[in-house]
């Protein structure tokens, strides 16, 4: 396995893993819709230079780190061009909007944010803590001062994976629970 930066022939895989890193996708079309407007699209569309994947030896990507540089502008290109893409569904758009509360929260300590990702088959090799290693190495280039994510607080192992890592949590909002660190 390797870590490489995105490449557009990797978005279909990206997305693949968006989908099922906890196992095969439940989600109706709506529910897939949701999550790769969310977490997923952006990241590749607006900033696919802050944004990694893990391929195997075919080079397909098995796993990922997605990174916004900047809260901010990751907002408001959000609010303009992606949400709407979830305007056929109030709730869906409301879900979306709820799940930045603690970003817009801690944005201005903490600026960037990331998604990780890996498939079943690729986790708990430590690919993960790499994965990070890459992206924290690529901005501190970029002197970005903070970084931040967050995990839903019934994801036990996502929580255990970052305190594993030395983090810890910087806030809570009742369905979410938010890592960061300023010292990338």
């Amino acid at each position: 396995m390797t870590i490489r930066p995105y490449n557009e022939k990797d978005k279909e895989n990206v997305r693949y893993i968006c989908l099922n890193s906890d196992g095969p996708c439940d989600a109706d079309e709506n529910g897939q819709h949701f999550l790769l407007t969310t977490y997923c699209d952006y990241y590749i569309e607006k900033e696919p230079h802050n944004c990694f994947v893990l391929a195997d030896d075919s080079d397909r990507a098995v796993g990922y780190i997605l990174c916004a540089r900047d809260f901010t502008p990751f907002w408001n290109t959000f609010l303009q061009e992606y949400m709407p893409r979830l305007a056929y569904n109030p709730a869906a758009c409301r879900d979306a909007e709820n799940s930045t509360v603690l970003h817009r929260q801690f944005k201005d300590e903490y600026p960037a944010h990331l998604h990780i990702d890996l498939l079943p088959e690729a986790q708990g090799h430590g690919y993960g803590p790499q994965l990070m290693e890459t992206l924290f190495s690529h901005l501190r280039k970029q002197n970005c001062r903070g970084i931040m994510w967050c995990v839903w607080e019934q994801n036990e192992r996502a929580q255990r994976f970052y305190e594993r890592q030395g983090f810890t949590c910087i806030g809570k909002d009742g369905t979410n629970i938010a890592y960061g660190t300023r010292e990338i």
